[in-house]
């Protein structure tokens, strides 16, 4: 399979299961891999310097994946070929101790984000292009 300069946003492409997403993108021969990132600056640029040793363009995304901040600057990105929504989050603690402001930021992340990405992203996208 090739995905022959194809453009890829990868939520939570920091590290773990997004980071591996986003390098086998870039094995795979993508062009442009966006990382979608919340905090860790340092993770972020050791997957975007294995990234550019793919022969990736590296953009870095850093922020909140619900916010509106962030889905104006994937409007922004021009043409992608493809979403992969991989960012998720959670609140560690009994479901009778769970405050409403932990359903909110694990909703906001793990559902609400997807939607927002998508809205801001599918303009720009080609038919054939994939979430």
């Amino acid at each position: 399979m090739s995905f022959e300069g194809a453009s890829v946003l990868v939520t939570g492409g920091s590290r773990g299961i997004g980071k591996a997403i986003a390098l086998r993108f870039a094995e795979l021969g993508a062009d442009k891999v966006v990382l979608g990132y919340l905090r860790n600056d340092r993770a972020a640029e050791q997957t975007a310097e294995q990234l550019r040793g793919l022969g990736a363009d590296p953009v870095l995304l850093r922020g909140n994946v619900a916010s509106e901040r962030i889905a104006r600057e994937v409007e922004q990105l021009g043409r992608l070929d493809i979403v992969v929504h991989n960012a998720a989050t959670g609140v560690i603690r009994p479901a009778l101790e769970v405050e409403e402001k932990h359903w909110d930021w694990t909703l906001g992340a793990n559902a609400r984000a997807l939607i927002s990405l998508v809205q801001a992203a599918t303009p720009a996208m080609e038919p054939g292009a994939s979430v």
